[in-house]
């Protein structure tokens, strides 16, 4: 007990770990930032492949309605 309010009252203890909340908190909001471009880029893949989807099925109805196959 008696380590812990020495290493309180020197100030040291206080001084690193604020300095340490501090890097990991830097670090957290530049792996913030990758990540949220990873994110986006996923979501124009996303949109992408749903756009090509879409325009496949739009050919194909296309096609049914206009079709005189029969």
């Amino acid at each position: 007990m008696s380590d812990f309010g020495s290493a309180k009252t020197s100030g040291e203890a206080t001084d690193s770990t604020s300095a340490s909340a501090i890097s990991e908190e830097a670090e957290a909001e530049d792996g913030d930032v990758t990540t949220s471009k990873e994110i986006l880029e996923a979501i124009k893949g996303l949109k992408d492949d749903f756009s090509d989807r879409f325009d496949g099925i739009m050919s194909a109805i296309d096609f049914e309605l206009n079709c005189n196959c029969n």
